[in-house]
């Protein structure tokens, strides 16, 4: 049922005038990712399942995580770089390395 005359609805579905605000929370992960995160959180950021990330790590294809007290916890930034030297499908490797690579060198004045 639609919200009438308070101009904003729950139910973004139906109503001509939904309430976004109310679905955006400050603990959602994907606005505000922590900057460590458990072994499952990782998975899910970089998109893989458990065992696949086990492997990632093993073969050094993801970071190690850091030990804050007895428990294992991923850098977020590392994790974001360890993705990004992941190579694509059309890739052998790293966009900006090959752009880098093939750039001229500046003069300076």
């Amino acid at each position: 049922m639609c919200c009438g005359s308070r101009g904003v609805c729950s139910n973004v579905w139906t109503c001509a005038v939904p309430n976004f605000a109310s679905m955006i929370a400050p603990s959602d992960p994907y606005l505000y990712p922590p900057r460590g995160m458990d072994r499952f959180e990782a998975t899910q950021y970089i998109g893989v399942g458990v065992t696949k990330f086990d492997e990632m790590v093993a073969d050094r294809r993801m970071p190690v995580p850091k030990k804050i007290d007895g428990r294992n916890v991923g850098d977020c930034i590392q994790l974001v770089a360890a993705f990004s030297d992941l190579p694509s499908r059309k890739d052998s490797g790293n966009k900006i390395d090959a752009i880098l690579a093939h750039a001229p060198l500046r003069k300076e004045a």
